[in-house]
């Protein structure tokens, strides 16, 4: 008996909570397309590419490197710049990214060659903030209004949608760069200069917003990710579930992937169970158990959540309603 195996389209997917980033294999977020940064029900980011005076770098190799981080290893074309040519494949470019709440991306570019290189490294970023429904749809209609502002002083490009009571935000700062960047013609440049052999870093982190509350991006970088307190919580959790031991390494790794996929999956509950435990499915039950027997101390806990009832006892899931 014959069956059909699908193969998805190439592209790199992290996702952690409420936030999912979904690009191409060299970490663009190409437009039109289903790709981009999604936080809740909203596309934020809909178009990311990176230029070096203009020209497009070139992939070598990347993909996950965890279900919430990922990294892109890109080399140079030719690049025309003032001071000559400087030839292809002869810097690196690597692209990480990390999602713990908002994103933290990592851009880091060493000098290959045996000569200097002086260059105006270019990110393009365009928000759309589409309804996830329309984007997989492909028909999107543009509603409300979107507004970009740029504090030089800050090194903050902060980006805002608003269409009535409705409202999404995302706030990019650059806080790690040898040199100050500025913004032009939609793209955030920093001018890079580096000594044959030398390296270059800068930070960008991406805050997202609901109009009620501010999802902050992680401050350390990916190689730092697992000083993160929700990285330690992760670590912890691991060592108290089911372990097997198989000599078959492909099921081990689906085993170890498994887990950790199940301790991403959050409901919109966001923080920490009891004993620090990520709050998950079965935190959710939990609670919904508190909540239906002893509404007092669930509102003494969650006052934020205490206006929300659940359905009856006979009922599978919840039904949410404001203000009681």
């Amino acid at each position: 008996m014959s069956f059909k195996v699908h193969v998805g389209p190439p592209q790199i997917a992290i996702h952690e909570g409420q936030t999912v980033l979904v690009s191409e294999p060299d970490g663009r977020i190409t437009w039109p397309s289903e790709k981009g940064l999604y936080f809740l029900d909203t596309r934020i980011i809909s178009n990311w590419t990176i230029y070096a005076n203009g020209e497009p770098w070139e992939l070598l190799n990347g993909g996950p490197i965890n279900y919430n981080a990922a990294r892109i290893f890109l080399t140079n074309k030719t690049i025309l710049t003032e001071d000559g040519a400087i030839a292809p494949r002869t810097m690196g470019l690597t692209i990480s990214r990390s999602i713990i709440g908002g994103m933290h991306e990592d851009l880091d570019i060493t000098n290959n060659s045996m000569k200097p290189v002086r260059f105006q490294l270019e990110v393009a970023i365009r928000c759309d903030f589409a309804d996830i429904f329309e984007v997989k749809s492909g028909r999107i209609a543009r509603r409300g209004q979107i507004t970009t502002e740029w504090s030089q002083r800050r090194q903050r490009l902060r980006t805002v949608y608003s269409n009535r009571d409705f409202h999404r935000s995302v706030t990019i700062t650059a806080p790690r760069a040898t040199r100050e960047a500025v913004s032009a013609n939609g793209r955030l440049s920093f001018e890079v200069a580096l000594a044959p052999g030398e390296a270059w870093h800068a930070c960008l982190l991406y805050m997202l917003e609901d109009g009620e509350q501010r999802v902050h991006a992680p401050s350390d970088c990916v190689g730092e990710a697992h000083k993160f307190p929700y990285s330690v919580t992760m670590a912890e959790w691991l060592k108290t579930v089911v372990k097997i031991e198989t000599s078959n390494e492909e099921f081990y790794r689906l085993f170890r992937q498994a887990l950790e996929d199940m301790a991403a999956l959050r409901l919109p509950i966001r923080g920490t169970g009891p004993h620090g435990v990520p709050a998950g499915r079965g935190t959710a039950v939990v609670r919904r158990a508190v909540w239906s027997r002893q509404p007092d101390r669930f509102a003494a806990e969650h006052p934020r959540l205490s206006g929300i009832r659940p359905r009856g006892a006979g009922d599978s899931g919840f039904a949410a309603s404001q203000g009681g």
